[in-house]
C-alpha cells in the first residue's frame, strides 16, 4: 500500500502594525520611538560595564536592521506598484 503524502497548511505570516505602516506610510511616531530608544541605548553602550554596554550595542544594531527592513519593504512596495 503506497504511502500518502499529507500536505500541512502552513500559516501566513501577518503582521496588522507592520502593514498599516506600509500602507499609510506615517511613519513619525515609529520613527520618534526608535530614535529615542536608540539614543538611550548610545549613552549606555558607552558607559563602563561591559555586560551592558555590549547589550546596548546588539539593541542598536536590532534597531539599524529593522530600520533597513522597513526601508526595503517600502522600495518593494513601490516596485510592485510600478508592475
Amino acid at each position: 500500500m503506497p504511502k500518502t503524502e499529507r500536505k500541512v497548511a502552513i500559516p501566513e505570516a501577518r503582521y496588522p502594525e507592520i502593514m498599516r505602516l506600509l500602507e499609510t506610510e506615517n511613519f513619525e511616531k515609529f520613527n520618534r520611538d526608535f530614535m529615542t530608544t536608540y539614543q538611550e541605548l548610545e549613552k549606555v553602550s558607552k558607559m563602563k560595564g561591559l555586560k551592558k554596554a555590549a547589550e546596548a550595542r546588539k539593541g542598536m544594531k536590532a534597531i539599524e536592521r529593522t530600520m533597513d527592513l522597513m526601508r526595503e519593504l517600502l522600495r518593494k512596495k513601490y516596485e510592485a506598484a510600478k508592475r
